[in-house]
């Protein structure tokens, strides 16, 4: 098949296009993790800091993954609440849901932001 010069000219402005939306939803996707690390910095339960303090982002592949460095063991543990040594429970502290959330919602407004504003 032979493609004609339109053609040729609509798919480059096609692939510029999609280039310029991928470099934005990338830079978008930065910010929300960023901005998700240091949610949960500010709002995670203070004893000594350390546990606080320790909320990064990591590339993985295409993904950036929210993680506690060092403490990850305990994410599950404060959040759901757990059994105690002598008896009974700890008291949940719920403070990744809440972020979970925002992220979700901020990641969705974000990205249709993006999309419009490539166009």
């Amino acid at each position: 098949m032979i493609r004609t010069a339109s053609e040729i000219n609509l798919a480059s402005i096609l692939d510029g296009y999609s280039k310029e939306i991928r470099q934005e939803l990338d830079r978008v996707k930065d910010e929300v993790a960023k901005d998700a690390a240091n949610e949960l910095k500010r709002t995670s339960p203070k004893d000594t800091g350390r546990y606080a303090k320790s909320w990064a982002v990591q590339k993985q592949g295409k993904a950036d993954v929210v993680y506690n460095r060092g403490h990850g063991q305990l994410t599950h543990l404060l959040e759901n609440g757990h059994a105690l040594r002598n008896g009974g429970r700890s008291k949940a502290i719920p403070h990744i849901a809440p972020v979970d959330e925002q992220v979700k919602k901020k990641l969705e407004t974000e990205l249709k932001k993006a999309i419009e504003g490539a166009g």
